[in-house]
């Protein structure tokens, strides 16, 4: 029993570990988009500094781009 929990930490810290896991996307749309470009810098230099953001403020950016998106689609985007 305690072996399989040690696997599963283990494979959710390996998981954690990419960086398009960290953005919840597929490593292919991840490859495609490359964020890096837009942000301006190198990939590894983009991959460390996503490394250090705290998951809460991922979570935080996801969802104000989530409900960004779902407002745009009934319509009532930047409308404030």
């Amino acid at each position: 029993m305690l072996v399989m929990k040690n696997r599963s930490s283990l494979a959710a810290k390996l998981q954690t570990d990419k960086p398009w896991a960290k953005l919840r996307i597929p490593r292919q749309q991840y490859l495609a988009s490359k964020p890096w470009k837009s942000a301006g810098i190198f990939r590894k230099e983009f991959e460390e500094t996503l490394q250090l953001a705290p998951d809460e403020i991922i979570d935080e950016l996801w969802d104000e781009a989530h409900a960004d998106m779902l407002l745009k689609s009934m319509g009532l985007s930047d409308q404030a």
